[in-house]
């Protein structure tokens, strides 16, 4: 379904598409407000949850991904950097320990050379 073919529906039959096609993919506070954010195919569609009254008081759908940014700003990247950083470090060694036997077995390099490459590159990961 369409963004424009969503918003022509009528308000019982956005819930129901909200309901079985939505997927909550964030959620905030603005004032009395939970405002939970749900992606449904190729548009977004916040619900307006007012706490105090316990009673949802607003939809608000839209396609522009600039609208997302409250959402986006909260998001903790550190777990993901870790993980690429711990990533990138192991495949590095990997990548210099496979470049160092097979320099060795097939070619008439140095050792030495290959041993030296290998800790530039890899302080290269750690430090980089």
């Amino acid at each position: 379904m369409h963004f424009f073919d969503f918003i022509l529906l009528r308000e019982d039959e956005q819930l129901e598409m909200l309901w079985y096609n939505g997927e909550q993919i964030g959620r905030r506070k603005q004032n009395e407000f939970l405002i939970l954010l749900y992606q449904v195919e190729g548009f977004y569609v916040e619900v307006y949850y007012n706490t105090k009254y316990r009673e949802i008081e607003k939809y608000l759908s839209f396609e522009c991904t600039d609208k997302l940014e409250p959402y986006i700003r909260d998001i903790d990247l550190s777990i993901v950097y870790k993980c690429l950083k711990k990533r990138t470090k192991n495949l590095a060694g990997n990548f210099s320990n496979e470049i160092l036997q097979n320099t060795i077995d097939g070619n008439n390099v140095s050792k030495k050379f290959w041993e030296r490459l290998k800790r530039i590159f890899s302080k290269e990961v750690k430090h980089g």
